[in-house]
């Protein structure tokens, strides 16, 4: 078994992927009784213990009392269960089905019966050990697979809701067509860090842009904020993107030209320094995270509730991080 590991990500299989930070969880620590449930959770109830909890599995239990590795101490909250189905888990460990596992909770499930766990887990030796969030007993394979839905359903709404939380927190929100890194930089005298920046600027060619359109019919200034086709002015554009985003440790690039994108990016305004490095860069991004996939566009609507673009005030460091 690979080596075990405590950041989990769960591939939706629909074109998205979720990660969730969990807390490490002792083995050593005392456990609380777990909610065991016969029926189907709510999406919303799911959707809290997935960002607790970094195991989801269907297991049975084989023997209760017991470990499934000797160096834990056996007692009566543990058990041991084979897995028979995982849904989410640590990346570096990969899939874990029809393996031993140790569960710990206060009231376990009858010997030989087949339940879904939710959990926060460890590693001890090459097994692995959960701590139960959570437990949904007595569901048949139809309502197995009606269960894994759900769970899908509640990490498909985290992700929904964590790429528009992103949304609102960007100045400009773009779908644009990649063009070709180039003219590395670097600010030698970067506000607010102790090191230099290095940066590269990214040609895009924008398809669309999110901003404020006038929907009442007397120009009132009402309307939404939907999608709007770029003017030929602003059809090219480039922004500033770090250095390892756009090349690797071999400074080839990572980016690559002709695809279309969805793009969170800042005003340079924000970042005088930066405007001086690049004079034609309409902005700038500082993470990975704000080149998305295409499909992320969906999940922002037809229309979004959103403040109407606004040229923020010059300040170096206006946010509590760039």
């Amino acid at each position: 078994m690979a080596t075990r590991g405590l950041i989990t990500t769960l591939a939706l299989g629909a074109g998205a992927a979720a990660t969730f930070a969990v807390a490490k969880t002792s083995p050593n620590s005392v456990p609380t009784k777990a909610p065991v449930s016969g029926t189907i959770p709510s999406v919303e109830s799911i959707k809290p213990l997935l960002n607790r909890g970094n195991y989801v599995f269907e297991a049975v239990v084989q023997r209760v009392g017991a470990v499934a590795d000797s160096t834990l101490p056996a007692s009566d909250q543990t058990a041991v269960a084979r897995v028979t189905r995982v849904f989410a888990c640590p990346h570096e460990v990969g899939n874990f089905s029809n393996e031993l596992v140790t569960l710990t909770e206060i009231g376990h499930a009858p010997i030989g019966a087949r339940s879904w766990y939710l959990g926060t887990g460890w590693a001890i030796g090459r097994t692995v050990a959960t701590r139960v969030i959570r437990r949904v007993d007595s569901l048949d394979d139809n309502a197995s697979l009606k269960f894994i839905d759900t769970l899908r359903a509640a990490v498909q709404l985290s992700y929904k809701e964590s790429v528009r939380a992103a949304a609102r927190a960007s100045d400009s929100i773009v779908i644009a067509t990649l063009g070709k890194t180039q003219n590395t930089m670097q600010d030698l005298f970067p506000a607010h860090t102790e090191r230099p920046e290095r940066w590269a600027l990214l040609n895009l060619t924008l398809d669309s842009i999110r901003g404020f359109r006038d929907t009442s019919s007397n120009h009132s200034g009402q309307g939404v904020i939907g999608w709007l086709p770029p003017t030929d002015k602003t059809r090219s554009t480039a922004i500033l993107v770090p250095y390892d985003v756009a090349y690797n440790i071999l400074g080839k690039a990572q980016i690559v030209s002709g695809f279309r994108r969805l793009l969170f990016f800042e005003r340079i305004a924000r970042r005088p320094n930066l405007q001086r490095l690049a004079a034609n860069a309409s902005g700038f991004v500082s993470s990975a995270d704000a080149i998305r996939p295409l499909s992320d566009a969906e999940l922002l609507g037809a229309t979004f509730a959103m403040p109407t673009f606004s040229l923020p005030p010059v300040s170096e460091c206006p946010q509590p991080s760039r």
